[in-house]
């Protein structure tokens, strides 16, 4: 964050202190998003010991990524605080509220993700790879290290991207703003389309993820 900000408000002509607010706000977001997609992929067959061992329902263990994942950005919240403190964002108790809806909003994509990928990573051992790469990828086409506003004429760049609008939910109220409703609507009909999708596989294939491992 501290190289960031040192390097890139000189790149993208913004003043250091507005780009030190953005990209602590950003990169912490991120880090929630990706590192919960990552791990998804795994979530099955690192405990795999586990249910083979034990009863124990899979949703144990997309739970349990969800929470690890929750506990990893509420020890980094205190970077937030202190850029909060040093540069004053506007937090608000409206804020907050946004920040609560914001924080379940990832919690259940990072779960829905765990059926999807996870199930998807025990049948298609390479799958792992692909989404690294991807997540890659995303992390330069999403506006996390920039600002959307530097766009123009290509706001589709962002507008068909489903991560800037994670991005948006927990990083607008990090930073004293707020969504609009369009933004919310697309963000509702995101989590509708993957819950769906990731009950969908879990009811067709859960019985297959022992033999697959």
């Amino acid at each position: 964050m501290i190289i960031l900000g040192l390097v890139y408000p000189r790149v993208l002509g913004a003043t250091s202190d507005e780009y030190i607010k953005w990209i602590a706000c950003s990169l912490i977001t991120w880090q929630f998003i990706a590192s919960g997609m990552m791990e998804s992929c795994s979530v099955f067959t690192a405990s795999r010991e586990l249910y083979l061992n034990h009863k124990i329902p899979f949703w144990f263990f997309a739970l349990k990524n969800v929470i690890t994942n929750l506990l990893v950005f509420l020890h980094q919240l205190p970077i937030y605080i202190i850029v909060a403190m040093i540069f004053k964002i506007n937090f608000s108790m409206f804020s907050f509220l946004n920040l609560i809806i914001g924080v379940l909003t990832i919690c259940i994509f990072i779960f829905n993700c765990s059926f999807i990928l996870g199930i998807s990573c025990v049948r298609f051992k390479d799958i792992i790879q692909i989404i690294a790469n991807l997540m890659n990828i995303f992390f330069l086409v999403t506006p996390v290290i920039w600002n959307p506003k530097l766009l123009k004429g290509a706001e589709s760049i962002i507008n068909y991207n489903p991560f800037y609008y994670l991005l948006e939910s927990l990083r607008a109220p990090l930073l004293g703003s707020f969504l609009s409703s369009s933004m919310w609507i697309t963000l509702l009909l995101i989590m509708t389309l993957l819950s769906i999708f990731s009950y969908w596989m879990y009811s067709r294939y859960k019985h297959c993820i022992v033999y697959w491992t």
